[in-house]
């Protein structure tokens, strides 16, 4: 992606090579895969790797995550609609 930045990545699977932007959002019952999350920490980076589907069940966290989900498409419809 360009950055010089040192950055850690938590996962399930170490073996990763690369990042596709573009799997972004497709496994479903994970709070966390609606992104890519980096740090410089190694302790939230092993919290990244960890298996976050109990989470997602949440009802608090199910409903946030349909409030990120909203405002995403309210973003990415206002900037398609946009009069320049």
């Amino acid at each position: 992606m360009g950055f010089e930045t040192s950055a850690l990545h938590g996962s399930g699977t170490p073996d990763i090579n690369a990042f596709d932007p573009n799997l972004v959002g497709t496994k479903a019952g994970n709070a966390f895969d609606n992104y890519m999350w980096f740090t410089s920490s190694p302790e939230s980076a092993s919290g990244y790797a960890l298996n976050t589907n109990q989470f997602a069940l949440i009802p608090d966290v199910k409903a946030l995550n349909n409030q990120i989900n909203q405002i995403g498409k309210d973003t990415s419809s206002a900037y398609t609609n946009k009069n320049i």
